[in-house]
């Protein structure tokens, strides 16, 4: 009888380790399958600015910036840097081809206007949400 009730107990405790090895496994294979998607995507986005220019009178920056990756970036998400200063806030139009987006296509050109730039900056830099940037 006491045989019988540790042979159970031992089963029971048996199942309970198996299964919770089986569901912390999952999670760490799902957690390497989001990793891998991610630094996928980090590869195959690239970018490129290829001009600037800062209007004095109208105190602003025009960024251009094509895409040269081969994945769709979220222009919405793109983060602006002027000589050290995050400047995201004052981005007041992502336009390509003059109408507005938040999609940004591979071989499009993104144009970025920036507000209240009060003098023409020495360094910009461009990032986008997975972390890929660009300088000029």
């Amino acid at each position: 009888m006491t045989f019988a009730i540790f042979l159970v107990a031992f089963i029971v405790l048996a199942s309970m380790l198996v299964s919770s090895y089986s569901y912390r496994s999952n999670l760490v294979n799902d957690a390497k399958e989001v990793q891998q998607e991610r630094m996928l995507n980090k590869i195959q986005t690239d970018f490129e600015i290829t001009d600037t220019s800062y209007n004095a009178e109208g105190n602003f920056l025009l960024i251009d910036v094509n895409n040269t990756g081969s994945t769709v970036i979220n222009a919405s998400k793109i983060d602006v840097i002027l000589d050290g200063n995050l400047k995201t806030d004052s981005i007041t139009a992502l336009t390509i081809d003059g109408t507005a987006t938040s999609v940004w296509a591979p071989d499009e050109c993104l144009e970025i206007n920036i507000s209240g730039i009060s003098s023409n900056p020495a360094r910009v830099k461009v990032i986008a949400a997975n972390g890929v940037s660009d300088y000029y």
